[in-house]
């Protein structure tokens, strides 16, 4: 959830504020990113935490500094491409770059305040294009006469405004003279997990989408009823209302160019993990570690085991062992297959074949010293895998109509075979999971 919006100049005054729900003042977050980064000297987006529960993003740009309070759960590069689109927006009403001196105009301040409470709802970040944003404003109201809209259509119904100006709004995503020698659309569901071992973690979900297609085409991509999916965000070029409106979940868009992320959701995890994964501490004992033989040492060990699933195997499995800063050393006891990393004391990493079968298991048993030789425990381990062929979600694309630039469709139902060529090439699955167990 995103509680808050502050806009610095580049001295750190504060130009522009809107707190929901947030106690962090403007001054915490400049003295905050002050410390850590010297505030006006840098050029890429920084995060910080201001409590157990919130994180502040900001973004430089032109002579602004932009902050985003958020949610701790919230992915950061969401974060990040909320506040591009957020620039984008105020930049396309205010027909001006987005500035410290545009923000000193008052009117210019209350409309920027306004795009950003448009944007949001019930402080769920709702990504989309400026004719949606358009369409959620009342006619007539104070909030258009300050945006002084030049090519408003008060008289003109909204789906009617959005058919007329299509071609030209798609400017902003798409090239106008997009030629590909072959025709195809790739559709890609991608979910990941983190979270802690023992508690419920929170999907994190986003469909991807690579369009090779010529001319301005339009792509109506349907989602089966899924109740476990929420907190849908759009890419700007998404017709939100479609989706909302309709009852069948459809998510209506002309594509972007080449590769792009065509809407994030989150979801509640439903099914058993494929993986699970327990630390432990043995009772000491004596171990053949040399210049200890005859010692008791307290031995650490990771049992890990896939559960006998439909889906054959897993990929990409691998354990990360961390340890604090002071560790100047790991040694292997013993393990049972996989390879254990230990060149970074810090972040050991057992990795396995590229392919592990369900129904496997592998048990890890190490020690730690630190410059004194004492041992030393380790702060966590990660458990990172993929899944292909499945969404722990439940989400599924039920079918994909494409309409050319040209005006032709193709219906491609995914339940039933076709026998048109189709440009569509199907949707891949996949899950990618990172839980922390201590």
């Amino acid at each position: 959830m995103m509680n808050g919006l502050f806009i610095f100049d580049a001295s750190g005054v504060v130009l522009l504020q809107h707190k929901s729900q947030t106690n962090v003042s403007a001054a915490e977050i400049y003295h905050s990113f002050k410390n850590l980064t010297g505030f006006s000297s840098f050029t890429k987006p920084q995060l910080t935490l201001v409590s157990t529960q919130e994180l502040v993003v900001v973004s430089p740009y032109e002579n602004l500094y932009i902050a985003f309070v958020c949610n701790i759960q919230i992915p950061v590069v969401e974060v990040g491409e909320l506040i591009s689109t957020f620039v984008f927006i105020c930049e396309t009403f205010l027909n001006t770059k987005l500035t410290s001196q545009v923000l000193i105009n008052p009117e210019s301040k209350v409309s920027t305040l306004l795009i950003y409470s448009v944007m949001m709802d019930t402080n769920i970040p709702r990504v989309t294009e400026p004719d949606f944003v358009r369409r959620s404003v009342v006619e007539n109201s104070l909030f258009t006469k300050f945006f002084r809209l030049e090519n408003s259509k008060p008289n003109t119904p909204p789906h009617e405004s959005n058919t007329s100006n299509e071609a030209s709004n798609c400017k902003f995503w798409r090239s106008q003279n997009v030629n590909h020698a072959n025709q195809e659309l790739f559709v890609d569901v991608i979910e990941k997990v983190e979270g802690v071992v023992g508690t419920k973690p929170v999907i994190q979900g986003e469909i991807r989408l690579k369009s090779r297609l010529n001319g301005i085409p339009r792509v109506d991509l349907e989602l089966n009823n899924n109740t476990r999916t929420r907190n849908f965000r759009f890419h700007r070029a998404v017709d939100c209302s479609k989706f909302t409106e309709s009852g069948k979940r459809i998510i209506s868009f002309v594509p972007p160019d080449e590769s792009s992320v065509i809407a994030r959701f989150n979801a509640e995890l439903g099914d058993r993990e494929l993986v699970h994964a327990t630390l432990e501490k043995e009772a000491p004992q004596s171990c053949n570690i040399p210049g200890r033989t005859g010692e008791d040492t307290t031995i650490y060990s990771i049992v890990c085991w896939t559960h006998i699933d439909k889906i054959e195997h897993v990929s990409d499995l691998e354990i990360v062992v961390r340890f604090p800063e002071k560790i100047k050393i790991v040694k292997e006891i013993s393990s049972t297959t996989g390879n254990f990393n230990v060149s970074v004391p810090q972040r050991c990493v057992l990795t396995f074949e590229k392919l592990v079968p369900t129904g496997w298991k592998s048990q890890l048993r190490f020690v730690g010293y630190d410059n004194n030789d004492r041992i030393v425990a380790p702060l966590y381990a990660e458990v990172k895998y993929k899944v292909q062929g499945r969404c722990l979600s439940g989400i599924k694309v039920k079918s994909i109509n494409v309409i050319s630039g040209q005006q032709t469709t193709m219906n491609t139902p995914l339940a039933m075979p076709t026998t048109k060529p189709s440009i569509f090439k199907g949707v891949r699955y996949q899950q990618r999971i990172s839980h922390i167990i201590k």
